[in-house]
């Protein structure tokens, strides 16, 4: 009804910006008059302001207006209304009488009279108003600065304690024609219920300069999908005691041991994997600029681009070609994308993740007999490619995992030793001996021993050495990767290590190899002292958030449903085979996601103090899923007699003793509310 009354009067709807309704302010100043005079009229007990109304309509009615210095009956008649002295005073007698050509011409002054009027104190309106106003002139795909009392609610903190603009954020249109400016569509995340259009008086222009030339946007960022560790248990533990209740006995830790096909790279010496570089030494058939590389990277992840960034390096050096593949662990693998590459490679790399049960194997199988080599240090893949004492899973797949260490180093170490193997130490690919597979120094600890970083750098007869400078770049960044691996597994040893980490993610690199071919040479580019410098504001605003986090905490109970039921009165298990694996506090960190480790770490503690199971839930929905359905569970746990595996496994998940994760139905967690 109100669009056809509308349409019929001719009028348009202009929709304005957020917190600015109003068209000519009209509105608001009508209403302030009457409460105004209503405070002057009505019984101090309030009771009688509805009765008020006509006296007060006669007097907003009646009153002259500086605006049309005319009143509104005045305006709506032609006359004003009649009173007891109006007869007394001569301007006051109407001098034509409604419906004369005379009275029509009159009222036709009065009205050029009114818009003139109203038009002068719109323009001494502007003129007050833009007195210390620039124009506006952003312009779309330009950048800009939103002011915090735009957003400062949806993050639930005070405002007083946020900065004054968020941002940068880009504009995407120009809408609106007020006379004070116009509104801008902006690009807000959309984790932010709000709305899109601000006026231009909310913004202010972004300048990119020299000294942050990346600077990247304060809004909360999407998740990353990485599983950050919190600690690393040794590799030979003892069984977990288990409290009783829990539904199953107790479950021993795994002690992995080399295998047949199976490498522990030791940093110090030791086994360092010289076993495994024999094995692939006789399936690499190509040499220098015919060997193409297939790199599977955990992405996105620092942790995994760094391991990527290893990889590239050492084919860069001896000339090979290196397709980069960038693998997202919360979305199933992408057979369709990557099954065309596998026919182009001629080895193959996985490096900081192994992917979901049975994608390392499948792999294999696809790309047989072409080597496999998984670096990786996650417990879920350990559990399922390590198998001690028993024949590999696969002849051409390669696992080397390692829990103690990072994939960014793990992938630094090996391919470093094999630029050592291909220097001046007595390597030569094509004197191998008959029927061995063994070049002179392949598979000698003692003689690769004696190749360090010198020899690396000062040989002038390796074998296959396409490009120097990448051999002195991965020397150089040997420091770079072991920040990676400090943060990595949450062991926060190196000094500035924190500020380090917060100043590499608040940079915002895209970690796609394909999207970002320049991603290497930003890496190589970092500057460790603007990283500390820039990362030191940005954990302090961390602090604040975290806070806010951990006080909106909630309990959850974890239950699932065993197919087959079992008996339902076992210990753990309610009826109907549904077995409950503990209370814990969980959060909810949409927009935050990249907090989840710090996060779910207070949360363990404070859970534990109040007698819960001493992990920390944190739960977001992940943009790039594109499922509103499903939501994201960080788990993390402050002790090491909580193995958080035990839950995320339950719903296909997986990672670290102390830190996992795993995708659960919106409905479902919203069950294990506890009210």
């Amino acid at each position: 009804m109100w669009k056809k009354a509308v349409e019929q009067m001719g009028s348009q709807l202009h929709m304005t910006s957020g917190n600015r309704p109003e068209a000519n302010g009209q509105t608001e100043q009508m209403n302030r008059v009457v409460q105004h005079l209503l405070r002057h009229y009505i019984k101090p007990n309030q009771d009688d302001w509805d009765e008020k109304f006509p006296l007060i309509a006669s007097l907003y009615n009646n009153a002259v207006h500086n605006t049309t210095n005319v009143s509104p009956n005045q305006l709506h008649l032609g006359w004003k209304l009649r009173s007891v002295l109006n007869f007394l005073l001569p301007e006051n007698r109407t001098a034509a009488a409604p419906g004369t050509i005379e009275f029509g011409v009159q009222y036709e002054k009065l009205l050029q009279r009114t818009v003139e009027h109203i038009k002068k104190s719109q323009e001494a309106m502007i003129a007050y108003e833009n007195k210390h106003r620039r124009q506006s002139t952003f312009q779309v795909g330009e950048r800009v600065w939103v002011k915090a009392s735009e957003l400062g609610h949806e993050f639930g903190i005070s405002r007083k304690l946020m900065p004054r603009y968020f941002g940068p954020c880009e504009v995407l249109d120009i809408v609106g024609n007020d006379l004070d400016g116009p509104s801008y569509v902006i690009r807000i995340p959309g984790h932010l219920r709000t709305y899109l259009a601000f006026h231009a008086s909310k913004l202010a222009p972004f300048v990119e300069t020299a000294k942050f030339p990346s600077q990247r946007s304060m809004l909360p960022p999407t998740m990353d999908g990485h599983v950050d560790v919190d600690d690393i248990l040794d590799h030979r533990d003892t069984p977990v005691p288990k409290s009783p209740g829990r539904g199953r006995p107790p479950k021993p830790a795994r002690e992995y041991k080399q295998g047949s096909s199976v490498d522990m790279v030791d940093r110090d010496g030791g086994d360092d994997g010289g076993g495994l570089l024999l094995n692939l030494e006789k399936l690499e058939t190509k040499d220098g600029g015919d060997l193409t590389a297939l790199v599977l990277y955990h992405y996105p992840c620092s942790d995994g681009v760094s391991g990527a960034l290893a990889a590239h390096l050492y084919h860069k050096a001896i000339g090979a070609k290196t397709i980069f593949f960038p693998h997202p662990v919360y979305l199933p693998p992408m057979w369709s994308d990557l099954l065309p590459l596998l026919d182009d490679a001629d080895i193959i790399y996985l490096i900081d993740f192994s992917g979901p049960r049975g994608f390392a194997l499948a792999l294999a199988q696809k790309a047989a007999p072409k080597a496999v080599v998984i670096l990786d240090h996650h417990k879920s893949a350990a559990e399922e490619l390590l198998r001690p004492g028993r024949d590999p899973i696969s002849d051409n797949l390669f696992p080397l995992i390692d829990m103690n260490r990072s994939g960014a180093t793990m992938a630094y170490d090996y391919f470093l030793k094999k630029l050592l193997n291909r220097t001046h130490c007595g390597v030569d690919r094509n004197e191998d001996t008959e029927g061995t597979g063994k070049g002179e120094g392949y598979g000698s600890q003692a003689q690769s021993s004696d190749c360090g970083m010198s020899e690396l750098l000062g040989s002038k007869s390796g074998v296959g050495m396409k490009d120097r400078s990448a051999m002195q770049q991965m020397v150089d960044m040997k420091p770079f990767f072991a920040y990676i691996e400090d943060a990595d597994l949450w062991r926060w040893k190196l000094p500035a290590s924190k500020a380090f980490s917060a100043g590499l993610r608040d940079l915002d690199l895209e970690y796609d190899a394909r999207s970002n071919p320049k991603i290497f040479d930003q890496l190589l580019s970092l500057d460790f002292t603007e990283l500390t410098k820039s990362g030191q504001s940005v954990l302090a605003e961390r602090e604040v958030i975290l806070g806010v986090l951990v006080n909106d905490a909630f309990e959850i109970e974890i239950r699932t449903d065993n197919e087959g039921g079992g008996d339902s009165e076992e210990e753990g298990r309610v009826g109907g085979g549904v077995r409950v694996l503990g209370r814990l506090l969980a959060s909810r960190a949409d927009g935050n996601a990249h907090l989840r480790s710090e996060l779910g770490n207070r949360l363990a503690m404070k859970a534990k103090d109040r007698g819960l199971r001493a992990m920390g839930a944190v739960v977001y929905a992940e943009p790039q899923m594109k499922d509103e359905s499903k939501f994201k569970v960080s788990l993390r746990s402050s002790t090491a007699d909580e193995d958080t595996t035990e839950i995320s496994q339950e719903f296909g998940g997986g990672g670290h003793v102390k830190a996992s994760s795993f995708i659960v139905d919106r409905a479902l967690f919203d069950s294990w509310r506890v009210f």
